[in-house]
């Protein structure tokens, strides 16, 4: 809701890591999207500026090397009507006019997959890659540049600071430590 609500206004990219089956699937395409509308819409805008991505499991995850199982392992959830419609096999679609307390005892062509099952390293590098398309690559140099020279910078001063303390005669005078390089424009005041 929070993000819904921004007064800001700025793009939010949420990215989607999730199942192939009847709750992961609608997660992504249904529930997210419609619930992060209703929210802007309460706080009085649309949430255009709200981009829900999902990054994995996509059809071209869905390999060999990926398990899956049927998705008759399924039929209890209440989204599997939705699934089996808007991503089963067609082959499945009339047994959906069974009733639902037959729907355990069909043969199911329809596959599911889990986000679990794929190598967490597979995982790690479609949302560094995902992260990695996001960023403006020009001002990310000029970022780390800039970082660079204020690190140089404060390092040459602190250099500089050590010498001043360390080696400079210091005078004194009611409460104010004055070093002696006073051409620093260092001062320091003790109590």
């Amino acid at each position: 809701m929070e993000v819904a609500d921004d007064p800001n206004r700025k793009p939010i990219v949420p990215l989607y890591a999730g199942d192939v089956d009847p709750s992961g699937s609608y997660m992504s395409e249904k529930d997210l999207p419609e619930r992060l509308e209703k929210y802007a819409q309460l706080a009085g805008h649309g949430g255009t500026h709200i981009e829900l991505r999902r990054i994995a499991l996509l059809k071209e995850h869905l390999t060999d090397q990926l398990p899956s199982f049927s998705a008759g392992d399924k039929t209890e959830d209440r989204r599997f009507k939705w699934f089996i419609t808007n991503h089963g096999d067609p082959r499945d679609l009339p047994q959906l006019e069974e009733p639902r307390s037959h729907w355990k005892n069909l043969t199911w062509h329809t596959r599911c997959w889990e986000l679990d099952a794929m190598d967490p390293r597979d995982l790690r590098r479609i949302v560094e890659n995902a992260i990695r398309s996001m960023i403006d690559w020009d001002t990310w140099n000029r970022c780390v540049t800039m970082e660079k020279a204020q690190r140089d910078s404060m390092k040459d001063f602190f250099a500089s600071w050590k010498k001043t303390v360390a080696g400079a005669e210091q005078i004194q005078t009611d409460s104010k430590i004055v070093p002696a390089a006073a051409q620093t424009g260092i001062w320091f005041w003790a109590d």
